[in-house]
């Protein structure tokens, strides 16, 4: 799965993407009777965000955004998206605001889910795992395992499942991106490979 392995290189739990559906524009032109009037032309853009769990592949979001808005320049004109003639225009601020609408609904969308982390470095009955201080995690966080497999499904495609388990682990050390861990019960984290991951239960 793309996104998995993106999430792995990239150290990201979530992967954005984002897709233009339409960007079309329609121009209006003046009656004869009101030739001394200039032609005027409106803009669609219809944008589709798709966000990506990188532990276990699955799609978590997937919602279509779309506007139509004046387009004051000319079709021939070469644009620069970042000067103040653009920036100013009513078309690119419907952008900024459907933007700040995709944000939040993304960050509302994600909220409810758990925080996770994945093992980087594993020794003995100890993990070392990619959250830290600096993600809000304390010397008094506990952590659950989870633990994943991957089969075939009937079209032959790999599927990963994820397994909760009863193994707990508390902090043994925590610095500002990085946290060791070690398992209440040692007996129970003899398994645990790489691509497991634990998430914050406290």
């Amino acid at each position: 799965n793309d996104s998995i392995v993106l999430g792995e290189q990239n150290n990201a739990p979530y992967i954005l993407v984002g897709q233009i559906e339409d960007a079309s524009t329609v121009r209006e032109f003046p009656a004869e009777f009101a030739f001394w009037k200039r032609p005027t032309a409106q803009r669609h853009l219809a944008l589709r965000f798709h966000v990506y769990d990188t532990f276990t592949g699955e799609q978590v979001f997937n919602r279509g955004y779309q506007f139509t808005a004046p387009w004051p320049f000319e079709f021939t004109q070469t644009l620069n998206v970042t000067a103040r003639t653009f920036a100013d225009s009513q078309y690119a601020q419907h952008i900024n605001t459907l933007l700040l609408q995709v944000q939040q609904d993304i960050t509302n969308t994600l909220a409810c889910r758990s925080k996770r982390a994945r093992i980087i470095a594993i020794d003995r009955h100890q993990l070392v795992v990619n959250l830290g201080l600096n993600q809000g995690i304390t010397p008094a966080t506990k952590f659950a395992l989870v633990q994943q497999k991957q089969q075939l499904s009937g079209q032959g495609r790999n599927i990963v499942l994820s397994q909760p388990t009863e193994t707990y682990f508390n902090i043994v050390s925590t610095q500002h991106d990085v946290s060791i861990i070690r398992a209440e019960e040692t007996q129970l984290s003899q398994n645990i490979q790489a691509n497991d991951w634990v998430v914050v239960i406290e």
